[in-house]
């Protein structure tokens, strides 16, 4: 799945009296935010021993193998007409991947059983650096450990906070503070003196996050995200808004899906959240370290 950010919006008054609100939009100036899943042929990659696959959750690497029929190979390098392969694939262990509620759900939900009708949308970036928990004030559950690193509410506030668009009037706050939370990304940046994330985007595209206890969102950065009735999107560059290791609680896809605690079907459905996202580098494009995008 592709992940596409667009320029920055540039604000402007279109109307003689100043009550239009316009926005412009550089199409030139985008990015694919994704990180592709890249399968590899099994004897070569066992023969580099060292995938350059993004990895999570110890699950298995992606692989593509030639159709095999008796002695027939489907690879013209091996005398057959056409290359013909099988794609074996995980999408939670081996690159971007987006999520309905239908992944904690007994009964079966894909996206397009979710509602899922959205385009483009208004988008808002905030990066944030993620926080031991022990100095946070915040919590998560019994599985947590004081010295997990963690995505908080107060640093996502303080992000919030920080992007205003110029705005002619206080109705204009309104409408941009509802807009453009349509969809919400999340990009973190490494505590300095650690190695808890990649500290660039190239290493995150081939990066083993496989029992490293990556940083994940407290409850009540979980709760804060919820509370955006105008989200519709949650993309985030970690593998997973929750603990690698949570018990099963699945407490911040609960929230930001409005599934009860132990609960496994739901009415509301639309919201989608979308994992292991490679964003730009605050130096790249996106160069503001939180901004307004679509």
């Amino acid at each position: 799945m592709a992940v596409l950010v667009s320029s920055e919006f540039r604000f402007k008054l279109d109307g003689p009296d100043g009550g239009v609100l316009g926005l412009s939009i550089d199409m030139n100036r985008r990015m694919d935010c994704s990180i592709p899943v890249s399968p590899e042929i099994p004897s070569v990659a066992r023969e580099k021993k060292d995938s350059k696959q993004c990895e999570a959750f110890n699950l298995p690497s992606a692989t593509c193998e030639p159709v095999k029929a008796g002695n027939w190979v489907a690879r013209v390098s091996q005398g057959a007409s056409v290359n013909v392969d099988v794609i074996c694939f995980c999408a939670h262990g081996n690159g971007t991947h987006a999520e309905c509620v239908g992944h904690i759900t007994k009964n079966p939900i894909s996206i397009e059983d979710s509602g899922w009708e959205q385009g483009m949308m208004l988008a808002t970036l905030i990066t944030v650096e993620p926080e031991q928990l022990k100095a946070s004030g915040e919590s998560y559950n019994d599985k947590s450990k004081a010295d997990d690193w963690v995505i908080t509410r107060r640093r996502l506030k303080a992000a919030m906070e920080k992007i205003r668009p110029q705005k002619p009037q206080e109705d204009g706050k309104t409408w941009w503070s509802m807009s453009f939370y349509q969809a919400v990304l999340v990009r973190t940046t490494c505590p300095a003196g650690t190695k808890v994330i990649p500290a660039t985007r190239t290493e995150r595209k081939s990066h083993k996050w496989s029992n490293t206890n990556p940083p994940y969102f407290t409850t009540q950065a979980a709760a804060l995200l919820a509370g955006l009735g105008n989200m519709r999107t949650l993309l985030v560059d970690v593998p997973s808004v929750d603990r690698e290791d949570d018990g099963g609680s699945l407490i911040v896809h609960r929230a930001i899906f409005q599934l009860p605690c132990q609960a496994t079907s739901i009415a509301r459905k639309c919201r989608l959240v979308t994992e292991t996202c490679c964003f730009p580098d605050p130096s790249e494009v996106l160069s503001d370290a939180s901004a307004l995008y679509i």
